[in-house]
Parts: structure tokens; C-alpha cells; sequence
């Protein structure tokens, strides 16, 4: 994180969201956002069929993604929610009322960061496997979409808004892509395999 670049607004404030932790429920809804924009829901139209998050036994998530919001957040930005949508508690029961059949398995997938998210979104058309880690703040670092490792930071210290990131989703699915701030990191080891 040599290169990272503080900012008063969201390191000192924080982002805009409800509690308890914008490592676990900005970071989780961000990651559930980029999916939900990835597999193209909101244009393409259609519903996921399948959500299965992974959380590797030796990082910190797996003992705390229920209680600290990790789950909540992941699955309200999987509906395409806004962060601060009151229906946020009940996520999970509008995905799967929608016929999205929902896992959470704990997984050793060989994770190097403590706050390592490991999701696999099926539809009725496609599927993908987003690894990322929340770095603190809300602000999340995409490793891998389906094994192809960006060779540089994705950054989002706001919600990803479905009519800002397609542009950006269209790139990262045909090329490792650089978003918002260059920051050559190594976490090699963890997999969507």
C-alpha cells in the first residue's frame, strides 16, 4: 500500500453506510455491487441463480461476517441496493425470495489477507468468481475476476453506481485493467479455483 493516498473524507469520516464496520458492510456491498454490474443484471436483465461466498478459515471474516454486517452487505449490493436502503437487514431473504440459491462455505482457497471475499455468481446465462479484499475504510482491491489478476488497484471510496461502472466492467472482462489509483500489489496463492 506504498502508494495509497489518504483522504480526510474517507479515512477520517468514513463512507456513508449503515454499521457496524466499513471493512465488512462497505467493502462487502461494493464487492456484491461489482458482481451484481459484472454479470450485467441490470441491462442484460435476468436474476442469479446461484451465490456461493467463501470465506477462508484463517482470514477474519469468517468468525465475524454475520455479526459485523460482511454477509448483509454482500447481499445488498447483489440486489443492486443503495448502501443506505432501510431493507438492507432483510437482503438475503429478498435474494433467495427472487430463486437466487444462496451458500456461505468456509473454505481454506489459500487467502494471504485477512479480509479476503471469495463470491461466485451463477445465472441462468453465465458465471464469474470475484477474490477481493477490503483494505479498511469501505475501499475494497479486486485480485482476480475468474483468475484474471488486474495488475493494479481497484478503488471505489463511494457505491458503485450501475450507470458509472459498466464502462469499467467492460474493459476488466476483456483485459487486466488499472481503475482509480496504480498500486502494484502481490497476493498470489488465493484463487477462484
Amino acid at each position: 500500500m506504498d502508494n495509497y493516498f489518504p483522504s480526510i473524507l474517507n479515512d477520517a469520516i468514513g463512507p456513508v453506510m449503515r454499521g457496524a464496520s466499513s471493512s465488512h458492510v462497505a467493502a462487502a456491498y461494493r464487492i456484491g455491487r461489482l458482481g451484481r454490474d459484472y454479470m450485467g443484471l441490470d441491462h442484460k436483465g435476468g436474476n442469479l441463480s446461484r451465490v456461493l461466498i467463501e470465506y477462508d478459515p484463517n482470514g477474519s471474516l469468517e468468525p465475524t461476517h454475520d455479526s459485523q454486517g460482511s454477509d448483509m452487505g454482500l447481499f445488498t449490493g447483489l440486489m443492486g441496493w443503495d448502501i443506505t436502503d432501510d431493507r438492507m437487514v432483510d437482503a438475503r431473504k429478498h435474494l433467495e425470495a427472487n430463486g437466487t440459491d444462496v451458500q456461505i462455505a468456509i473454505t481454506d482457497y489459500g487467502a494471504i489477507h485477512p479480509n479476503t471475499y471469495k463470491l461466485t455468481l451463477t445465472s441462468d446465462t453465465e458465471s464469474c468468481c470475484i477474490l477481493a479484499i477490503s483494505i479498511g475504510g469501505g475501499i475494497v482491491e479486486i485480485i482476480a475476476i475468474d483468475d484474471i489478476k488486474p495488475p493494479s488497484l481497484a478503488i471505489t471510496t463511494r457505491p458503485l453506481s450501475g450507470t458509472t461502472i459498466p464502462p469499467l466492467i467492460n474493459i476488466l472482462k476483456n483485459f487486466p485493467a488499472s481503475i482509480a489509483f496504480t498500486c502494484i500489489t502481490d497476493y498470489r496463492g488465493a484463487s477462484c479455483k
